[in-house]
């Protein structure tokens, strides 16, 4: 706790941009959230370089996000430069995890050119699929910019736009963020033509019972 820029409190993130830049993959964390009215955990990823200009058009990706007022909500998110929460039509997901405060779970990622898949604990409960192709009426990295690299944060906000909504109760510190692990596992993508992938739909919610899919992936420690 400390006044920092008209706010309250200072927090960190660990970053493993230029370190670990990721283009494709698949993103597991596990995780242990903190207790408490204004926490705001989160597992995202940014673009590196910022290739279609400055947020959101190159876009963000969000794995997992909780606020501790909501202790039993978790939530992936994805914000391109016609769907963002600046204009309220972000593309959302929410799983209730009942214990996420006090047991740790997996939370998943499978991004492929032109989809990605979010999981809990290995259940599904979103999925969101683009055809570059299609006649949208915009350039189509403005609904999609996920073709570029992106690195990963992990981070623990105190109070903040969404965190902090309800205030902050300053009885529950010191609280914690536990962190598992990471491991990212990526595909042999060579020879592939990223252009024209089998099985995408238009910018949609797909079935989220739909059936698991197999992948062969190869970790990168």
């Amino acid at each position: 706790k400390e006044s920092m820029g008209g706010y309250d409190y200072t927090s960190a993130r660990l970053t493993s941009k230029y370190r670990g830049d990721w283009l494709y993959g698949r993103f597991e964390i596990r995780e242990k959230l903190p207790v408490g009215r204004g926490t705001w955990p989160a597992i995202w990823m940014l673009p590196t370089t910022y290739e279609y200009g400055g947020w959101p058009h190159s876009g963000e990706i969000d794995i997992m996000e909780h606020v501790g007022y909501d202790p039993t909500q978790v939530h992936a998110t994805l914000h391109t430069g016609i769907y963002n929460h600046g204009l309220n039509t972000q593309i959302g997901y929410s799983k209730t995890v009942n214990d996420a405060e006090t047991e740790f779970h997996t939370y998943e990622l499978v991004w492929e050119p032109h989809f990605m898949e979010v999981y809990v604990d290995g259940d599904s409960y979103g999925k969101l699929g683009f055809n570059p192709l299609a006649n949208i009426g915009v350039e189509s990295f403005e609904a999609w910019p996920f073709d570029q690299e992106f690195h990963m944060i992990l981070n623990l906000a105190i109070g903040g736009m969404w965190g902090g909504v309800q205030g902050v109760d300053e009885s529950i510190f010191p609280t914690t963020l536990e962190v598992d692990y990471v491991r990212v596992y990526q595909k042999d993508y060579a020879g592939m033509d990223k252009s024209a992938p089998d099985s995408v739909s238009n910018i949609s919610l797909l079935d989220a019972g739909a059936e698991t899919l197999q992948f062969s992936w190869v970790h990168a420690e």
